[in-house]
């Protein structure tokens, strides 16, 4: 093998020489190179220098996990999260004990695992709560649910004695009167409206903002501002997205601007409550809500540090000794404890008057429990003792949170680089998200888990499960209201279990869920078209299934659910009135009737309360549209002939019900105007 080596000096002369191009004459070629680059040239450039490095950045964090091998440019599944499906949350968690998602510049991870939910939970020193990134500019940069270590400890310690048995014993009597004004108003509203179907979920997140704010301040707050504040709280929530676009809490009108504005007037509220209460409280009032017992804890504090000051020996110490807050500080803490209750109460809610409805054989013992509580006095007013003797209500209720928890996930930020696993560590900065809902529903833990059976936490061993109790979370950041909230709740289910009466008629969408911060029943879709056929399907609900008076169907957390309450007090022996009711008639038309309305207080009513009976709506998902509005109206007609000839008083034709129906009678104006009027209200 030869090498030649080449020599400037052996270069021969006449021949063309060739140099190596100097850096400066590279630095001049590569501006010239650009210059002849248009606009767009650049900036495809730089899109895809922004795409390509998000992509690497992406996968780089990703790992080993599961999780899209490749994101969506830029935006990741962004329209997805606008819209959850709770489906689609099911299918993430069952993709692996961790996987992540990358929503613009958020890196999201999410944690199925139970043990490695708690490690999240218990791990301050590598990631604290966040909520949602915007959660701060809503609930306060300062606000106490984001401090960490010493100074979250202190300022919890001082908040725990709000939630003693001695705290909440005195919230109990403020509660019960706001649970009879409400249900009060439940039954007015079914019987203003005849029976007609209407929107209840507003009274629903009223009836648990009116608990929490009267629980927090007592007669403080007014009831405008208890009712404004529940009406726009959905602000808030509607804000507190898992992620929003970037810089849009300074767009006038868009979600995050709107939650600002309702939380900054919420927070005013809430300061105006704190200062009158320390002005009544310095006069010597007697506790009745939280903010009266955190106030009258910084006045023991303060006489506490005086009485030393002044050189006073054997001076007792408070059992709470804290410091001095500020109305702002008293306002933005107990803001923070009505945006962990108003939505997942709600929820709860919601639940458990759909679940309680669809299980008669539960409402009946929680009945009959707290009726045995009273001493068979149903007007009693619960307390203590008595929320605390309610086995089987207290059952349900726990069945109630593990079955449909409010909360399915708390998000997490990490604060550093976080070792969740030997094989993975989530990057600094990343969101982490510790989910609730797998460990609640662990058939190792609860067998049959998609079964509500509140009989497992009494003769189960459902209560030894306490790993997979993540309903309340975990570590230094649990809720501190874990106790209170099932005695409020078996409170609410237990009054209304003796006081109202209701039945769910089941829809295609009633077991589905949505996810709307907390989880909900599914809503409806909309449209005329889909209004006028449900319209049909009411009717034919009436005719087929000979529907209960006291329904509530549940298809929508916010607009069209349709409830109708019955009061029970004063009503008279129940059974009594049934026999009563049966004995009437030998019609089986009238008969049946009678059936469905035997729980009214007198029996004169039962003819003018059959008419809320066959219109009461039954909203379901149409599978298909018939041809034509005038078609569907002709049926909303001829279905309703059906159900005028089934409520025929008796003796008025013993013949009729052996004879054909006759559906040209019924486009009289009369008839047609009627239907008109409800599918105007339907629109």
């Amino acid at each position: 093998m030869s090498v030649r080596i080449a020599n400037a000096s052996s270069a021969q002369p006449g021949l063309p020489q060739t140099w190596p191009e100097s850096p400066s004459h590279l630095q001049s070629a590569w501006p010239a190179f650009l210059a002849g680059w248009s606009t767009w040239q650049y900036v495809v450039t730089l899109l895809l220098g922004v795409v390509v490095y998000d992509q690497v950045m992406y996968i780089k964090r990703k790992g080993s996990i599961a999780g899209p091998i490749f994101k969506i440019p830029l935006m990741g599944p962004f329209l997805r999260a606008l819209h959850p499906k709770f489906e689609a949350y099911i299918e993430q968690w069952a993709s692996g004990p961790l996987s992540c998602v990358s929503v613009f510049h958020e890196f999201v991870v999410l944690v199925s695992d139970r043990d490695l939910a708690h490690k999240v939970f218990k791990s301050p020193a590598y990631a604290e709560p966040c909520i949602v990134p915007i959660a701060k500019d809503l609930l306060g940069h300062k606000a106490w649910v984001f401090l960490q270590g010493k100074a979250h400890a202190e300022y919890r310690r001082g908040l725990t004695p709000l939630f003693t048995n001695r705290a909440i014993a005195t919230y109990l009597p403020v509660q019960e009167r706001v649970l009879a004004d409400y249900f009060d108003k439940f039954v007015a509203a079914s019987e203003r409206n005849k029976g007609q179907p209407m929107a209840f979920m507003a009274m629903f997140r009223e009836i648990n903002c009116a608990l929490s704010c009267r629980t927090f301040f007592g007669d403080y707050i007014s009831q405008d501002a208890v009712k404004k504040i529940a009406d726009d709280f959905y602000l808030i929530t509607a804000a507190m997205e898992l992620v929003n676009i970037p810089l849009s809490i300074y767009i006038p009108f868009t979600k995050t601007w709107l939650g600002k504005r309702t939380a900054d007037a919420v927070h005013s509220e809430f300061a105006k409550c704190a200062a009158a209460c320390k002005a009544k409280m310095a006069k010597g009032a007697r506790p009745t809500c939280i903010v009266d017992h955190w106030v009258l804890h910084m006045m023991e504090s303060n006489r506490y540090r005086e009485r030393i000051a002044a050189g006073e020996a054997d001076v007792e110490k408070p059992t709470n000794l804290i410091r001095e807050f500020t109305n702002e500080e008293i306002s933005e803490t107990l803001f923070t404890f009505l945006f962990a209750s108003q939505d997942a109460s709600s929820s709860a809610t919601t639940w458990m008057f759909q679940i309680l409805a669809q299980r008669p054989d539960v409402l009946q013992r929680v009945r009959e429990e707290n009726l045995a509580a009273r001493g068979n006095d149903r007007n009693k007013p619960f307390d203590l003792p008595m929320l605390e003797s309610l086995t089987y209500t207290n059952a349900v209720i726990k069945e109630l949170l593990r079955h449909r928890p409010p909360v399915i996930f708390v998000p997490y930020l990490a604060t550093k680089d976080f070792p969740i696993r030997s094989d993975y560590t989530v990057p600094k900065g990343s969101m982490i998200v510790p989910s609730c809902y797998p460990a609640l529903h662990d058939p190792d833990a609860y067998p049959n888990p998609e079964v509500f059976d509140p009989d497992r936490w009494i003769s189960g061993d459902a209560e030894s499960k306490t790993k997979n109790w993540l309903v309340f979370g975990a570590g230094p950041h649990d809720c501190l209201a874990r106790r209170y909230v099932p005695l409020s709740m078996a409170g609410m289910v237990g009054k209304a279990a003796l006081e109202l009466d209701w039945e769910h008629h089941p829809t295609p969408k009633s077991e589905e869920i949505r996810v709307f911060a907390t989880l909900f029943p599914m809503t409806r879709p909309h449209g005329r078209e889909y209004r006028e056929e449900a319209m049909i399907d009411i009717q034919k609900d009436c005719l087929e299934s000979s529907s209960s008076f006291y329904r509530i169907t549940n298809t929508l957390p916010t607009q069209w659910q349709t409830w109708t309450f019955q009061s029970t007090r004063g009503g008279g022996n129940m059974l009594g009135l049934l026999q009563h009711a049966e004995s009437i008639s030998s019609h089986p038309v009238q008969r049946s009737l009678a059936h469905d309305l035997a729980a009214l207080r007198t029996l004169s009513s039962v003819l003018s309360a059959a008419d809320a009976l066959c219109l009461r709506m039954q909203v379901k998902a149409s599978t298909k549209l018939t041809e034509g509005r005038q078609e569907r109206v002709d049926k909303v007609l001829a279905l309703n002939a059906q159900i005028n000839k089934r409520r025929m008083p008796m003796g008025e034709d013993k013949e009729a019900e052996d004879e054909p129906f006759d559906l040209e009678w019924l486009y009289k104006p009369d008839f047609a105007g009627m239907v008109d009027m409800w599918l105007s209200r339907a629109s």
